[in-house]
């Protein structure tokens, strides 16, 4: 093809060209830009108002085509088209435009040569400028920070910001990492990568609150908006595709108004909205080319149609392209001070706050926040606050513990431990202040699983408090069931116990008996007396509670449901069955009453339900509750999900025990999937459920699929669980039992005898497993031919009687066996 004909005014080259008076009638533009179709349509336009936009160069060859300008951006595809019908494109006698951009040239080379090198004259489309998007984030040095919505970013930054660096730092990092880059960066741009949530976002704010950060922030196709932060892209639409869009809305002239948008993503869905509420095609493209930036002259017609109004737009909840057009409106402007000031003074006064109010106010304000506000705040709301406190600063140690406190509530230890340990090196000569310190980093401690240093710091309140405080105050309670909790989670049940009696005591004195703090207490001590196996006492404590919560909540309170249900696993753990029965179907009815049907809840008590009947070998009405369970679940969770897997391995567990092994396969082959895709394929929970799969492979009498899925269980649970763990010999037992089904007593016994050895190190040699093994094993070495496995069946069936009573269906079993 020939050389491009340079030029320093690109446009001005093309209206010389396409002058009638110029001769030229096809000139090709290449390297063509989206971006710069609006400079090129306002240059000509004025003098070739009937200029026509088109896709489809098919249209022009049609006899009733009235246009003389046409602006035509090939497709990719349209290569074959061109080279066959191109002599009677370029002689039709139109004065003809040809967009193309690099990457469409690059495919028509191979597909339709020779109609590009018929193309004579051409023009270089002229370099990049500063377009309104990139000013854009070049005026946003003065904002919190940019939300980058879609596009390419790079090229924009080299024309926003050509003398600034831009440092990257992942959302993913640690949060001390995340402060010390944000410091680092210094007045330079700071993009930030890997917001997949709110989780993130909320942290990457905090972290540049604290590090004094008020401007020069980026934040790169977050999944999650960021409520003050302003909001920037340039995704762009195809031509074709854009034309379509306005085409379908009823334009005349869709590639025209295309064209003059820019073919900007958000332009086009603004004038698809202007279109469908009635606004004329002229007035629109009269609007777009009223200002420099199409975005202005649309916005302002939009805003005064009434398509959106000025609060979203102060909010920053529009489109990027219209807050971009409107940011600097003196309505914008005063709307936003109105604001502002209204929901400072909504905090003040207690009043509810959106999470979205709360967060845009933060993003920029630089207000003092009073601490108490912390306190009395929805979590949602207290996450803002923190970074409206972090922005202001931060004088005391008080104040930083204030916010680790907040930051442990909103479930973040990390960051909570941060704030902690700055709050712990702050001078005091307060005690009980840096009591309050340490009690929040002992909180955290006990977050993050570090139950021994927990304690430790507990201990350590405890010491001051109780030198420091009359002897019920509620700290001083507060501090011995924080204490009791770290125990407890260290398997220390008496000194837990004794702690939880201390703090009961207290509150019993201060509170009195029917006080919401005694009964979280009481509940305490009700889980630790059944860990310590007084299940009795465990009862007395907890039917305490329920009495408490009734006469504090009400009966229907989902606390109290919660009290019902654990209620019914201790019945469960003594063996009352009909109790538990009862006590979970008054959680089921308090449950669907108040939070649904269809709620977690409910499932998690049908769960429960159904593993009652199961034990009870009501097996029909267990499966109903499951099957209730998983129709629940599978409405609100993925099918990987936990609960899901584990509704479904109490489904296959029922359905084999109703006889019925294809549809128990089933199930099990489903949560396993599901756990598969959640944990990968090693995982110790895919172990159980390939046991669970050969468990009904032998139902169904498929043995041989049996045996190999029996082994690959053991395999796996040898290496993810260890070659001497319970569960690696109950799949070894299970494996043997089959292969004496085959009478390959050769294999099997030295499997059982593996087995056994596990199970007596592990259980005990009296434990009733121990004995159903080691009776299998005699019985393999008896129909072997060993005279010495009739001793051990003897020995085994003595154990189990002694354990469960003559009259038991597995010692009945067992004598049958022996005679």
């Amino acid at each position: 093809m020939p050389d491009s004909v340079p030029s320093v005014s690109w446009l001005a080259r093309i209206v010389h060209l396409l002058d009638e008076t110029a001769g030229a009638r096809t000139v090709l533009v290449r390297h063509a830009r989206p971006s710069a179709l609006s400079t090129l349509l306002r240059a000509l336009l004025p003098r070739d108002p009937d200029l026509v936009v088109l896709t489809d160069a098919s249209r022009i060859l049609l006899p009733d085509f009235k246009y003389r300008l046409v602006l035509y951006q090939p497709d990719p595809h349209d290569g074959p088209w061109l080279d066959t019908h191109g002599d009677r494109l370029l002689g039709s006698g139109l004065r003809l435009l040809i967009w193309l951009s690099s990457e469409t040239e690059a495919v028509l080379q191979g597909t339709s040569p020779k109609f590009l090198g018929a193309l004579k004259t051409q023009v270089l489309c002229g370099p990049e400028a500063l377009g309104p998007i990139a000013a854009m984030i070049r005026e946003a040095r003065r904002a919190p920070g940019v939300d980058w919505r879609g596009g390419s970013i790079d090229n924009l930054l080299r024309l926003a910001m050509p003398n600034h660096t831009l440092h990257w730092v992942s959302a993913a990092a640690d949060y001390s990492d995340i402060v010390g880059m944000a410091r680092d960066a210094g007045r330079n741009w700071l993009g930030i990568i890997n917001i997949d949530g709110p989780f993130r976002l909320r942290r990457v704010r905090w972290a540049l609150a604290e590090a004094r950060r008020t401007a020069r922030n980026l934040i790169v196709d977050s999944r999650v908006p960021s409520p003050g932060w302003w909001p920037v892209q340039e995704r762009r639409r195809v031509l074709r595709e854009a034309t379509s869009m306005l085409a379908q809305a009823g334009a005349r002239y869709p590639g025209r108004l295309a064209a003059i948008s820019g073919l900007e993503d958000d332009m086009i869905s603004l004038l698809v909205k202007g279109l469908k509420t009635g606004i004329p095609e002229d007035t629109l493209m009269d609007a777009m080319l009223l200002h420099r930036d199409p975005a202005r002259g649309l916005s302002d017609l939009a805003l005064h149609a009434g398509v959106f109004s000025i609060v979203p737009v102060a909010r920053g909840q529009v489109d990027p392209a219209v807050f971009r057009a409107l940011w600097n409106d003196p309505r914008v402007r005063a709307s936003v001070a109105s604001l502002a000031s209204s929901i400072r003074r909504r905090l003040l006064a207690n009043e509810e706050l959106e999470p979205d109010e709360a967060a845009w106010w933060a993003a920029s304000t630089d207000e003092r926040v009073p601490t108490e506000l912390l306190e009395r705040t929805t979590t949602s709301v207290q996450a803002w606050l923190v970074e409206a406190a972090l922005r202001h600063g931060l004088d005391t140690g008080e104040e930083w513990r204030v916010l680790a406190d907040a930051a442990n509530r909103l479930g973040d230890p990390q960051v909570a431990a941060h704030w902690a340990d700055i709050a712990l090196k702050m001078p005091t000569t307060d005690s009980l202040a840096r009591a309050r310190a340490m009690y929040t980093r002992g909180r955290v401690c006990y977050r993050e699983g570090d139950f021994t240093r927990a304690e430790s710091l507990f201990l350590s309140v405890l010491k001051v408090r109780e030198a420091e405080l009359e002897p019920d105050a509620p700290a001083l309670s507060a501090t011995l069931h924080a204490l009791g909790q770290s125990l407890s989670r260290q398997g220390r049940y008496p000194e837990a116990l004794k702690a939880f009696m201390r703090a009961l005591s207290m509150e019993r004195r201060s509170l009195g008996e029917s006080y919401p703090d005694t009964a979280i207490t009481l509940e305490a001590i009700g889980r630790t007396m059944a860990k310590l196996n007084r299940l009795h006492e465990a009862c007395s404590a907890f039917e305490q509670v329920l009495r408490i919560k009734e006469n504090t909540l009400g009966p229907d309170h989902p606390s109290t449901a919660a009290t019902w249900h654990a209620i019914g696993q201790l019945f469960v753990k003594q063996q009352e069955f009909d109790s538990a029965l009862n006590a979970f179907d008054r959680d089921l009815a308090i449950t669907q009453r108040v939070l649904g049907p269809d709620h977690p809840s409910t499932a998690s008590t049908l769960h429960a339900l159904g593993r009652v009947l199961l034990l009870q070998k009501r097996y029909a009405k267990a499966l109903d509750y499951f099957q209730r369970e998983l129709a629940i679940l599978e409405h609100i969770h993925e099918p990987d999900h936990a609960e899901v897997t584990m509704a479904l391995d109490a489904m296959g567990e029922t359905l084999l025990q109703l006889g019925r092994p294809l549809e128990a396969l089933d199930a099990f082959q489903f949560a396993l999937n599901g756990k598969k895709q959640r944990l990968g394929d090693t995982h110790s929970e895919v172990a159980a459920s390939l046991h669970s799969v050969a468990g009904a492979m032998a139902r169904q009498g498929d043995l041989d699929h049996a045996i190999g899925t029996y082994r690959k269980a053991v395999a796996m649970r040898e290496t993810t669980l260890g070659p001497d763990h319970v569960s690696t010999a109950f799949s070894l037992h299970a494996l043997a039992q089959l292969l004496v089904r085959k009478r390959k007593y050769v294999d099997a016994i030295p499997i059982f005898e593996r087995a056994l050895a596990i199970k007596e190190a592990t259980l005990g040699k009296t434990d009733i497993e121990t004995a159903i093994t080691e009776f299998e094993l005699g019985r393999a070495m008896r129909d072997s031919g060993d005279p010495r496995g009739l001793g051990r069946m003897e020995a085994a069936a003595a154990m189990l009687e002694r354990r469960l009573g003559h009259q038991h269906p597995t010692v009945a079993a067992a004598h049958k066996a022996l005679s």
